[in-house]
């Protein structure tokens, strides 16, 4: 016992004890051990007062495991308590449990003090220093039991889920199973505490020896555990989990049904309208459905690559058969827009694509070739009867045109600028039908009336051609840019200035008298025309040299465009006419179309 502990002896008296019998100083020391181990006795007993309820087994000497009485739980593979359809759950018995370990590791003592007991003569006070090891198991789990709920779960009532777990419960093995696995798994959660015990212990007179005094307990109050072996405990547990008829599947355990569902999540396999399906055929079938969506809503080709691709991944599903069938739908339907919209570009690209996947033999790539072949025949058809019809309508208007420009043009070679124009409105009323026509007409008139000074016309015209003869023009200095004169006198107002518009002016007599006499109220001062005499009105003054040189130019530029005009006039119908003879209409892209789309704009 001297390797173990550390005795400390203290006698600061020496007794010398007649009679027979051991002596009591001397035997303290050979106690010492018994005493400690009584000790640890009435530690330990302690604890399992203070853990009432709880179980509690002596693991070996000076080692106490007490373990709460455990409450079910069951929880899916992330430690929730609510469940989904076709989600594992495990089913296991909670526990908290504590091993208590006492290791002593010194004892000292007081002097030995004499009593007036005859059977217990002798007594000494007792310190002795442990450390007491608490390891903790929190939420310490027995031997599963594992299932699958089903898969219409969602829809089963809170009663009938609580029948399900409580079933799956009643399948847990005993709970001697699982207080073996916590008295032999050590905890990653202890501490060590260093505690100091203090005792009385008195001479036993007739049994000659050291014991701690009072009615004291030489055994703990927790029987040894009587579990079997490993291997007959795993064997027992083996027989409990097969009389539930329960199959171990990876070191877990599920009834026969569940562990063929186990295997199939534990595969990836998800479970769709009844079936198990594999997640990628379900990805693959995600991205046709979008892409097929996309593909007949916008007619993107990238949309339709997508699709054949995604078509192509699901080759080997039981969905390849509709989603070939979807997709023979969504072309034949993208066809019909893209012949509705006469889009010959797409449907010939469309038929290339056709071309390069006739190997994905489920779109029946020739019956969609074939009637992409008949989309083109039909829109070549509606643009050529179009274009025919159009274009009879076009020549009819434009021999009209023709017509008038031939007359335009002679009139306008009658009143050149040297002729000008002699009358007023006679001449413009003869031009007013071919406006229209050419739009330069008018700023042609706007020129005549500015040689002639017809202040007239260009008043009409001259908000339309105004922009066009800026440097041919200044501000009046006169009316300062406004087109009316203003009185000086009156300042504009129109009131007489002498009687301030009340009818009545004084006024001085020969004789140096005054007189009252009436007056018109208007102001006498002012012009009978507001109307600037030297613009007329316009607010701008011509400078008539400048427009007399410019005349003549712009004369000669109008003749030419007009005449260039009815020549592209004439060699458009001419192609016209000879593309109608051949009972054929432009090509969209040709150069009489080109041609048309210019004529009809002008």
């Amino acid at each position: 016992m001297r390797r173990i502990y550390t005795l400390l002896f203290t006698l600061s008296v020496a007794f010398v004890l007649t009679g027979c019998g051991p002596d009591p100083s001397a035997q303290l020391e050979q106690d010492s051990a018994a005493i400690i181990r009584q000790a640890i006795v009435l530690k330990l007993n302690e604890e399992i007062a203070n853990n009432y309820g709880n179980q509690s087994f002596l693991l070996a000497p000076g080692k106490l495991l007490l373990v709460s009485p455990g409450v079910n739980q069951a929880v899916n593979l992330a430690g929730q308590e609510t469940f989904k359809p076709l989600e594992i759950i495990s089913a296991a018995r909670r526990y908290g449990a504590t091993k208590v370990i006492c290791n002593p590791v010194g004892l000292s003592s007081s002097r030995i003090r004499k009593k007036k007991n005859n059977d217990y003569p002798y007594q000494v006070k007792l310190t002795i220093s442990v450390d007491v090891t608490y390891e903790m198991y929190e939420n310490f789990s027995g031997v599963p039991v594992h299932a699958v709920t089903p898969p219409d779960w969602a829809a089963w009532s809170s009663e009938k889920k609580t029948e399900f777990i409580q079933e799956l419960y009643s399948k847990l093995a005993p709970a001697e199973f699982d207080y073996q696995k916590i008295a032999e798994e050590s905890s990653g959660n202890s501490e060590v505490i260093r505690d100091n015990w203090s005792f009385d212990a008195v001479w036993n007179q007739s049994r000659g020896h050291w014991e701690l005094e009072g009615d004291q307990k030489l055994e703990v109050d927790a029987p040894a555990p009587t579990w079997p072996s490993a291997r007959e405990s795993a064997a027992a547990l083996r027989r409990h989990f097969e009389s539930e008829n329960l199959v171990a599947y990876q070191g877990t355990y599920f009834s026969a049904d569940d562990v063929e569902l186990a295997k199939k999540l534990d595969a990836g396999l998800v479970y769709v309208n009844g079936k198990w399906m594999d997640p990628k055929i379900i990805a693959a079938a995600q991205g046709f459905s979008a892409a097929l969506s996309a593909w007949n809503t916008n007619h993107n080709f990238s949309d339709l690559e997508k699709m054949l691709r995604e078509l192509r991944r699901l080759a080997d599903s039981e969905l390849y058969a509709t989603a070939a069938q979807l997709s023979i739908d969504g072309l034949l339907h993208s066809i019909e827009w893209m012949e509705k919209n006469e889009n010959k570009k797409s449907l010939e690209r469309l038929a290339g694509y056709m071309r390069e996947n006739a190997s994905l033999s489920a779109i029946t790539p020739e019956k969609i070739l074939a009637r992409i072949e008949t989309a083109q025949k039909n829109v070549d058809e509606k643009i050529r009867v179009r274009y025919q019809a159009t274009l009879r309508k076009v020549l009819a208007e434009t021999t009209e045109l023709q017509e008038r420009c031939r007359e335009l043009d002679a009139l306008l070679q009658k009143f050149s600028p040297a002729l000008l124009l002699d009358r007023d409105k006679e001449e413009l009323n003869l031009f007013r039908p071919y406006f229209p026509l050419n739009s330069s007409l008018k700023t042609y008139l706007v020129y005549l009336a500015i040689l002639k000074g017809n202040r007239e016309v260009i008043r009409e015209f001259w908000k339309s051609v105004g922009p066009q003869f800026s440097g041919l023009y200044q501000t009046c200095s006169k009316c300062n840019g406004q087109g009316e004169q203003v009185c000086r006198m009156c300042n504009g107002t129109g009131v007489c200035p002498q009687c301030r518009g009340t009818g009545r002016r004084t006024i001085k007599n020969p004789d140096g008298s005054y007189s009252t006499v009436s007056c018109s109220r208007r102001c006498p001062f002012c012009p009978r025309s507001p109307v600037c005499s030297s613009c007329r009105g316009l607010g701008i003054v011509f400078t008539r040299a400048r427009v007399q040189q410019s005349v003549a130019a712009f004369y000669e530029r109008m003749m030419t465009n007009l005449h260039n005009e009815i020549q592209f006039r004439d060699e458009v119908i001419s192609r016209i006419k000879e593309k109608i003879a051949s009972g054929e209409g432009p090509d969209p892209g040709s150069t009489e179309k080109q041609s048309l789309t210019k004529l009809l704009s002008r």
